[in-house]
């Protein structure tokens, strides 16, 4: 993707190319992380009844929102889904998550981990462009 930007002046040119620029780097901010589907609600479902391709998208949306706001998102895939409750634990306070909100984090990235480490992730799945 391309970006143009009009610089038009000493005011507000600089602040529109910002703003233009902030708006074009925010869109990646969750290409990386992994777009939930039926395998990850299966496994999920597993560990925790009632988990739905849904409820796990709701928690890549709070990982991607809330952890992404304050650093560049982890690969799933650097963890275990074991370990992932104790980086959650230790990270959910500072996201200011909600117990409901830890949860779903943790289900989505526990998911989206095994997938990672069981080799079922292709490029379409990934959410990277060109997949």
């Amino acid at each position: 993707m391309k970006a143009t930007f009009k610089f038009t002046g000493r005011t507000g040119g600089f602040g529109g190319a910002a703003l233009a620029l902030a708006v074009l780097l925010g869109g990646c901010a969750g290409a990386g992380a992994l777009e939930p589907d039926a395998r990850d609600a299966r496994w999920a479902e597993g560990r925790w009844p009632g988990t739905t391709v849904a409820s796990l998208q709701g928690g890549r949306t709070l990982f991607v929102s809330k952890c992404g706001a304050c650093h560049q998102l982890p690969d799933p895939g650097v963890k275990t889904p074991d370990e992932w409750a104790s980086v959650i634990g230790e990270m959910a306070p500072r996201a200011k998550l909600s117990d409901d909100d830890r949860e779903s984090v943790l289900r989505y990235l526990s998911a989206a981990s095994e997938r990672e480490h069981s080799g079922t992730v292709t490029l379409a799945s990934s959410g990277h462009p060109g997949g």
